[in-house]
């Protein structure tokens, strides 16, 4: 969602910072409008799925100092269409069906209006091996006696809590 008053913010906070390099951030809008940080992540976080292959997502990857220098800014055309993760998705259409809270009308519209971010016909292997991580994952949680949402963000969460 484009929103004024966070690039302003995000704009002040990466000068007055100094910072260069990937950030993402997590807003919240009070009733006045006004805009709260709540998250901050020095990497690509699940926002980078709003891209499509074009936007020039690869080049300010691949040539920063270039795209810079150029003034080009990268961000999501807002025409896009809707994205998700398919495997994820899939699991959320399952757990409705089991529980019967919400819509299976709704999640069915949604998994037909949306593109799956991972597979790509010309290169399959990724959407495949996502079945692998989601496996390992299953594992931990089990050892660990945790959620399987929670083992799949396992390597790079970190909540306070000493480990």
């Amino acid at each position: 969602m484009q929103h004024e008053g966070t690039r302003a913010w995000v704009e002040h906070f990466v000068w007055a910072a100094g910072f260069s390099g990937q950030i993402g951030f997590d807003f919240i809008e009070d009733v006045t409008g006004q805009v709260y940080a709540i998250e901050c992540n020095p990497r690509a976080t699940s926002g980078i799925h709003l891209f499509h292959p074009g936007n020039g997502l690869v080049r300010a990857l691949l040539e920063p100092e270039v795209m810079l220098g150029e003034g080009i800014e990268v961000t999501p055309q807002s025409g896009d269409d809707k994205a998700m993760l398919a495997l994820p998705m899939l699991g959320s259409g399952i757990r409705q069906i089991q529980s019967s809270r919400g819509s299976l009308r709704a999640w069915r519209t949604a998994w037909r209006g949306a593109r799956d971010v991972v597979y790509v016909r010309q290169d399959r292997r990724p959407f495949f091996e996502q079945f692998a991580v989601v496996l390992a994952a299953w594992r931990l949680a089990r050892l660990q006696q945790i959620m399987l949402t929670e083992a799949l963000t396992h390597d790079i969460e970190w909540n306070g809590e000493q480990r």
